[in-house]
């Protein structure tokens, strides 16, 4: 049984309580060993937490890009994805350069964008996009040393 007591308190009701057999002291070996548990329990719950979060914009990212090709048959070649946190993701999608540079496309995909932002089913990661026109020479290393330390390859 662990018991609570408070330093300011003249009450202590709660180590009273404790019959003398039950009584245990901690050493500090014994409370660092009982943090260190702790910590490796909550390490577990928030690295099961960014997985299933990767997992959801991963799935996010590449059914955007299927959606785009579905009905604007627009292909995105390359998926950058970058964690900041948890919960914070970006991303960049790579387009064909006409469709980059031409006005009414580009905006074509933004809108379609924005509405897939809008109507996804998880909310309980950020997102953040940006498009980029595609090149076979594109500076991977750049890429990854801007934190995109992910990428999806379409055919």
């Amino acid at each position: 049984m662990y018991v609570a007591k408070t330093i300011n308190s003249t009450k202590l009701n709660a180590v009273q309580e404790v019959s003398q057999s039950q009584k245990k002291w901690f050493t500090d070996d014994d409370m660092i060993e009982a943090w260190s548990k702790g910590r490796k329990s909550y390490e577990i719950k928030m690295q099961k937490e960014f997985e299933k979060n990767l997992s959801a914009a991963q799935k996010l990212s590449v059914d955007f890009a299927d959606s785009l090709y579905g009905k604007e048959k627009i292909k995105c070649k390359r998926i950058y994805l970058k964690q900041s946190s948890i919960y914070d993701f970006s991303f960049i999608f790579t387009i064909p350069e006409k469709h980059y540079l031409s006005f009414d496309d580009f905006k074509k995909i933004n809108l379609k964008l924005n509405n897939f932002i809008q109507n996804r089913k998880n909310k309980s990661i950020s997102i953040s996009t940006m498009f980029m026109p595609y090149s076979s020479k594109t500076n991977k290393d750049s890429i990854a040393a801007d934190g995109y330390n992910y990428t999806f390859i379409n055919g």
